[in-house]
Parts: C-alpha cells; structure tokens; sequence
C-alpha cells in the first residue's frame, strides 16, 4: 500500500518542471502582447506643439510625424491652450504656444 502512494506522488512530481514552463512561456506571451499594446497607444499619444495657433503647420506637422493625410483629420479645439485631432479610431492631443 505505501509502494502505491509513492508511484502515484512520483507521477506528479515527474510533471512539475513541464508545467512551470507552460506556465512561464504563456506569461511571457501575454507579457509581450501588453508590451507592444502599450506601444502602440503611447504613438498616438503625442503631444504636438504649435505656435499661435497656425492650423496649416499644425495639419503639416501631423503628416509629418504620425504619417495622418490631412484628409482624414477632424480638428477640435478645446479651449485656446489645446485642442484634439481626432482621425480614424485615433485621437491626438495638441498643445498651442501663444507667442505675442
């Protein structure tokens, strides 16, 4: 009876370290798909400055940097200090520098 119980413990042992790597590469994985999800959020995140509120440079600098066609970009002002560029399931934040 005691032969019994120990086959049966050694069976679990046997499987341990296989299950530790299991469980360590799908932690890597979901690891990494957070890693690069937050990546792609911080991109569209950007904070873009324009002086006094010149719109043209404002939609040239978006081109410029995050490769948006001015066609598809809607522009939001929020109050005189910002404003939102909202385009395609993205939304970007503008700041303005007033300069006299």
């Amino acid at each position: 009876m005691n032969n019994n119980k120990c086959k049966k413990y050694r069976f679990t042992l046997k499987y341990i370290p296989y299950i530790v790597i299991v469980i360590a590469i799908i932690m890597g994985i979901l690891f990494g798909i957070n890693f690069a999800l937050n990546n792609i959020s911080y991109n569209y995140n950007k904070k873009l400055q324009i002086e006094n509120r010149n719109f043209e440079k404002a939609e040239k600098l978006i081109e410029k940097e995050l490769g948006i066609n001015k066609k598809f970009m809607y522009i939001d002002l929020e109050d005189e200090s910002c404003g939102t560029v909202q385009t395609k399931g993205k939304s970007i934040k503008l700041y303005f520098i007033l300069k006299n």
